[in-house]
């Protein structure tokens, strides 16, 4: 049964799941303890996400005199610590570390995110085979967000730009110098052994720290692509209907790395640049798989042995959220590869195979700053980078994102 959803199955799901989301929700700001920590907007919602330490909105319509009043009032509470303005944008602290972000569109639009700062208390360097291979900062004030023997996400307080700057060095002498890359507030970096180390200054003197094994089995397995699919349905390009992409050009500025190979957002830390990603340019197995007519768990099953810890990067939509029995915001996201339109839905825009984002909440998609959609929803394009992980059903291909550009 799995083997027979279609392209044809999706389009119907895709449009019938939009109609019957087309009357506008309206929203008012919130009355919660920490969005009182902000201005009242005076602005009409258009999107709204709501948490005890995040809040996502939108505002539509929203003059340049707007835009401007609200950021001199954001400035009179207090969010002008380490601030970044532009003439459209907006970043900085207040004195409590509390994190906004203001971006205002060419349509008019503006969105609004303010995160508060992470708990942190006096902690002990993990005694793991990840801690000794990582130095320890001077400062032992942070969290430890995950832990296992060869891998970790930490974040550390009490760390100026200046002490990031000589950590980063530290940890360069400590063996991380293979095909490393560094800015004032970013450095990525392998030790011989294939370990990755990702260092981020998040502002407000806290840096991020993460560590990732060696990929296993990114060179393929004992049984290539082509052997475990032959007697299946091929994947050649004369059999399949090749899917139909616009690229999508990262938004970028030459001199500043962080904005093309390790996008600035909130979203996006621990992101190490890849030269070797896969895409429907460059390898056939994939740009075959994409354009397939109908669900097929057997080929899917064989691209993940081959492929597994690689990172693919492609156009997509989301075709279906399922939610959290337990938490609001979270969701398992199906996507499929192509783009979704109205006036354009066709299986020659998009593709069947299913891929999978479980329990996510929208900002694990590690977003680029500039093209960071205020949410997601059914028929969202995107573009992701993401890394090709193990599940346990072989209806999808699961992924853990590196990177998700709007479009």
């Amino acid at each position: 049964m799995k083997k027979a959803i279609s392209v044809i199955f999706i389009i119907l799901v895709l449009i019938t799941m939009l109609c019957g989301c087309s009357s506008k929700r309206q929203y008012e700001w919130p009355k919660t303890e920490l969005a009182q920590i902000l201005p009242l907007p005076n602005l009409s919602i258009d999107y709204l996400y709501d948490s005890s330490d995040s809040i996502s909105a939108r505002f539509e319509s929203v003059s340049i005199d707007d835009y401007q009043r609200y950021v001199s009032e954001c400035k009179n509470r207090g969010f002008c610590i380490e601030a970044e303005e532009l003439a459209d944008s907006y970043d900085a602290f207040n004195e409590t570390g509390y994190h906004l972000e203001l971006y205002l569109f060419p349509d008019k639009d503006m969105t609004l995110n303010l995160d508060a700062p992470k708990d942190m208390a006096d902690f002990t360097w993990p005694d793991t085979l990840a801690g000794r291979l990582v130095p320890q900062p001077k400062s032992k004030f942070g969290r430890i967000e995950w832990e296992y023997e060869d891998s970790f996400v930490i974040y550390v307080g009490h760390m100026t730009k200046e002490d990031f700057s000589e950590y980063a060095n530290t940890c360069k002498d400590a063996g991380f110098s293979v095909d490393y890359r560094s800015g004032d507030t970013y450095f990525y970096a392998d030790n011989p052994d294939g370990y990755s180390l990702s260092l981020n200054y998040k502002g407000f003197s806290t840096i991020f720290i993460r560590l990732d094994r060696p990929d296993d089995n990114v060179e393929g397995s004992s049984e290539s692509f082509s052997e475990n699919t032959e007697e299946d349905d091929t994947l050649s390009t004369e059999t399949e209907t090749a899917i139909e992409t616009q690229p999508v050009s990262e938004p970028a500025t030459e001199a500043d790395p962080t904005e093309t190979e390790a996008p600035s957002s909130l979203e996006t830390e621990g992101v190490k640049p890849d030269d070797d990603i896969i895409t429907i340019e460059n390898n056939e197995d994939f740009a075959n798989l994409v354009s397939l007519t109908s669900v097929n768990p057997d080929l899917q099953t064989a691209f993940v042995g081959k492929y597994k810890g690689r990172i693919i990067e492609f156009d997509c939509c989301i075709l279906f959220l399922e939610p959290n029995p337990q938490y609001d915001t979270i969701y398992s996201y199906v996507i499929i590869p192509g783009t979704y339109t109205t006036e354009n839905a066709s299986a020659d825009s998009i593709g069947a195979t299913l891929f999978i984002l479980e329990n996510a909440s929208m900002f694990d998609f590690k977003w680029d700053r500039k093209t960071r959609p205020s949410y997601l929803t059914v028929g969202s394009n995107i573009r992701m980078r993401a890394k090709i992980i193990s599940g346990d059903d072989d209806l999808y291909i699961y992924l853990d994102p590196v990177c998700t550009w709007g479009r």
